[in-house]
């Protein structure tokens, strides 16, 4: 997986980017049987993408619905919630620190 910035705006400390080379599989702890792959183009070439916003002050990266290529892969056992080929999107925010005095990481410029 690989995180690449794309443009930086000082007005506002914040970054945008993509996060690339998405591939994941779902798989359950234990008990429901629903599995698969998550990607790109296609279950095994590695190119799954979604972008991102980095808030700089607050050390929050945001990954953006839409935009991006995430599919549904060799899908088992879901009941029809989940289907080959489904667009997907991945939505989150992730809090980022360095591990030394909890400091927000910044990045100011692509």
């Amino acid at each position: 997986m690989g995180i690449r910035a794309v443009r930086y705006d000082a007005s506002t400390s914040i970054v945008y980017g993509a996060i690339a080379h998405i591939s994941a599989t779902i798989s359950p702890d234990s008990g429901a049987a629903c599995t698969a792959t998550i990607d790109g183009t296609g279950p095994a070439p590695g190119n799954g993408m979604t972008r991102f916003k980095y808030y700089n002050n607050a050390g929050q990266l945001q990954t953006l619905r839409g935009g991006g290529n995430l599919h549904a892969y060799n899908v088992t056992g879901c009941g029809g919630l989940i289907n080959n080929g489904d667009v997907l999107t991945y939505g989150s925010h992730v809090n980022i620190v360095a591990p030394s005095h909890f400091a927000v990481n910044a990045i100011t410029s692509p």
